[in-house]
């Protein structure tokens, strides 16, 4: 009896050190918190502090399964309201869209990879016996053995794995984050083609109704033997591109909700009301190199590199300590000895690191990923603020081009419109000046409309580029 007892206090002895291998050290969580200024504030190449992470979940993207209608729409759903929202349709894409549940899951994914490694391996139990010492005809005792050992790795090692998960799963984060923006970018070019067409659609009907007005005009005039009937036929024939231009722009606005409908994720036929009206409502454009400082603190794509650059810099502290030894420690009890004193044991076994040419590749091969990943970053850097640049060029070039069509060319193009028709009533001027009059104000109503709606594009363009959702607002 007081031989079990001594190799229960043995085994619990062992024992102690597993009670709290379940859980990893408290300052090893990790955190999803955005990187202060990814392209100038890294981490070292020598650096071990850990990134704290919470497991919070990103509420930012909830799992679908929301509340639905009958209909298969959320009760909140943007398509069902009188008019759709930019805000509204962005917010809703980013909740609905299956990319951004992927990405969401891939983030929950490498959030568990930290748990798993920072853990220690299973304890080993090992039972031996000899078959024969238990015959009846057997003069030896019954001899068996019973073993414990537990694998602890060598001083470190756990700390920089944890490290390496740590910001693996805060790049994921970031990729999360890159995703929402992509989408809210996609929503927005998606509306503002949507509202054009309702733009170009209702300038249409106007459109209609001037030349109905000048149809009319002109048959009166020919019935009173003012004008001959090739004006009327000319009148009805600039009527008749008109209706072809509405059937143009019904397809149009087929395939720009159909756009919406699969960024959605609803069948692309799905019925959608009709957009807003357009707002040109913006603040003043920022200066480029305002907007360029502000894009590489705020850019996932540049945080999520910066945080790939700091795991491989882990990996790095983590192939050195691949040359410690890994203990594994183990307690037995062993009847095969005949002397009692001897049949409890305690003792350990290493590997002994003895290939070192093998660790010391791997120590290279993880600088060279360091190197790769800090030249990646590098080139991130440059293209965001290239990305800027040009964003910038694009939209104020677009200003540009809407402000002189308003000033200058819309107002004249009216003005030559009223002066030629009240020639025509006048009988002082013929029907075809007033027709190429008005159908080059038709055609500058319509750009008008393409460069709003270009300038808009342009702005969304710029606030993802920057990072920032509501920089013109």
């Amino acid at each position: 009896m007081s031989t079990l007892r001594q190799f229960l206090l043995t085994l619990a002895i062992l024992a102690a050190p597993l009670t709290g291998c379940e859980t990893t050290s408290p300052r090893q969580t990790i955190s999803f918190a955005p990187v202060p200024n990814p392209a100038i504030s890294q981490p070292g190449p020598a650096s071990t502090s850990i990134v704290t992470v919470s497991h919070e979940e990103p509420a930012a993207v909830p799992p679908a399964g929301s509340e639905t209608n009958a209909d298969g729409l959320s009760s909140s759903d943007v398509t069902t309201r009188d008019r759709i929202a930019l805000d509204e349709l962005v917010a809703e894409v980013q909740e609905r869209n299956p990319t951004a549940h992927a990405m969401y899951a891939a983030w929950q994914a490498a959030a568990q990879k930290y748990p798993q490694v920072v853990a220690l391996d299973d304890p080993m139990f090992m039972y031996m016996v000899a078959p024969q010492s238990y015959a009846s005809s057997s003069p030896t005792p019954n001899s068996w053995t019973v073993q414990l050992s537990q694998k602890y790795p060598g001083p470190g090692k756990r700390d920089a794995r944890g490290q390496v998960a740590a910001w693996e799963a805060h790049a994921a984060g970031w990729d999360v984050e890159t995703t929402r923006r992509q989408l809210a970018a996609a929503a927005k070019l998606a509306f503002f083609d949507y509202q054009l067409v309702f733009e170009q659609m209702r300038l249409n009907q106007e459109n209609l109704k001037l030349l109905q007005e000048l149809r009319d005009l002109a048959r009166i005039k020919y019935e009173s033997n003012q004008v001959p009937e090739q004006d009327v036929l000319q009148a009805e024939v600039e009527l008749g591109e008109r209706k072809l231009r509405e059937v143009e722009l019904e397809q149009m606005r087929r395939v720009a909700a159909g756009r919406i409908n699969t960024l959605l994720h609803r069948p692309a036929d799905s019925a959608l009301s009709p957009p807003e009206k357009p707002n040109d409502t913006r603040s003043e454009l920022p200066g480029v190199d305002d907007l360029t400082s502000t894009a590489l603190e705020q850019n996932p794509d540049l945080a999520a590199k910066a945080a790939r650059l700091a795991s491989e810099q882990a990996a790095v502290e983590l192939a050195a300590k691949e040359f410690w030894p890994d203990v594994d420690l183990f307690a037995r009890h062993d009847t095969f000895w005949f002397d009692r004193e001897q049949r409890t044991s305690i003792g350990f076994s290493l590997n002994l690191p003895v290939q070192r040419e093998r660790r010391r590749a791997a120590v290279s091969e993880a600088v060279a990923r360091v190197n790769q990943r800090s030249a990646e970053l590098e080139s991130q850097s440059d293209q965001v603020r290239f990305d800027v640049q040009s964003a910038h060029a694009k939209l104020e070039e677009s200003q540009r081009t809407l402000e002189v069509y308003r000033r200058d060319i819309l107002p004249t193009s009216e003005q030559n419109v009223s002066t030629t028709r009240s020639a025509y009533e006048a009988g002082t001027a013929t029907l075809l000046p007033l027709v190429e009059a008005q159908r080059k104000l038709i055609d500058y109503r319509e750009k008008v409309a393409a460069a709003r709606a270009e300038q808009q594009r342009r702005w969304a363009e710029l606030e993802r580029v920057v990072g920032n959702p509501s920089l013109g607002r």
